[in-house]
């Protein structure tokens, strides 16, 4: 048996689960939005308007947690296991690991997190005589219950009779250099970035211009009905429309923005591309500025 081993965690109901949820929010929000501009009473715009955002908001946290479950892993070595799970990453010292056992054999029900859903087993339950179980799984189907000397965590790979003949395996030839027991959480990067002055600077400045942004459409759109959004192409205005059209401008805005932020988040852990990361960051602050400026245009 060679180290270190892989396993991986079920993915494919997970995944097709994320899919047509992501799906369905996006058509579900976009057009909520569209109506909202085309075919609301005046009177429901706003209402409209609400519901497309509400729609969208949580399609970031399932699109996280779809590529979280893509970038899944145990690697289990002579030294220890390495959880990694999205932005999130554990190392557990094989001298701190006290046993390993299917969940089947505790011989009562274990408390599963909540909320969950197929592909997402994520988070922390109180369990009377383990104590912390840290869930880091995406089926309750076959879990592994680890029991370290701080917490116990619950992981479900595919191949449970395979990871537990490693594991054991993994005893028998003893370590050679443990691992650090430590955990990485996606917090984390939100600190270092807090630290960056640079990254702090341009994070803020992109947040308060998507603010200003969202501000001056509004104050457009409440001061006149009908407005001329956009040049033909011999560079004469549009027939004035309704300015409900301008609301758009800022969701754009902030989609870009909430977009360049995560991905640029992405980009930073790495030395080599965090100059990508400035990168990102400086074109939301950009794109702001000239949606800003095509407000004014049409207002003044």
């Amino acid at each position: 048996m060679e180290f270190p081993a892989l396993f991986n965690p079920p993915r494919r109901t997970g995944i097709i689960f994320h899919g047509i949820l992501v799906a369905v929010l996006l058509v579900s929000g976009i057009f909520s939005i569209w109506f909202a501009l085309n075919r609301a009473a005046e009177d429901d715009i706003v209402v409209w308007l609400l519901a497309g955002i509400v729609l969208l908001a949580p399609v970031i946290l399932f699109v996280y947690r779809a590529y979280s479950l893509l970038q899944a892993r145990y690697l289990l070595d002579r030294d220890g296991l390495r959880i990694r799970w999205g932005l999130r990453s554990e190392d557990i010292s094989m001298t701190d690991i006290e046993w390993i056992r299917p969940a089947s054999e505790l011989g009562y029900k274990l408390h599963l997190p909540f909320p969950r859903w197929p592909g997402s087993l994520y988070g922390r339950r109180e369990t009377e005589g383990l104590g912390t179980v840290e869930f880091i799984a995406s089926d309750d189907k076959n879990l592994l219950l680890i029991a370290s000397s701080k917490k116990v965590y619950a992981i479900s790979p595919v191949e449970t009779g395979r990871f537990l003949n490693s594991f054991r395996r993994a005893i028998e030839l003893g370590s050679l250099t443990p691992l650090s027991s430590s955990t990485t959480l996606p917090m984390a990067y939100f600190k270092r970035i807090w630290v960056d002055k640079n990254a702090r600077w341009l994070v803020f400045t992109g947040a308060l211009a998507v603010g200003i942004l969202a501000v001056a459409a509004s104050v457009a759109v409440s001061t006149q009905t009908e407005l001329s959004i956009g040049f033909d192409p011999s560079g004469q205005p549009f027939p004035p429309g309704p300015s409900q059209y301008l609301l758009l401008l800022p969701i754009l805005g902030t989609m870009v923005y909430v977009f360049d932020l995560l991905y640029g988040m992405l980009l930073y852990r790495r030395k080599e591309s965090q100059i990508m990361a400035y990168f990102l960051w400086g074109t939301s602050i950009l794109t702001s500025i000239l949606l800003l400026a095509g407000i004014l245009t049409a207002a003044l």
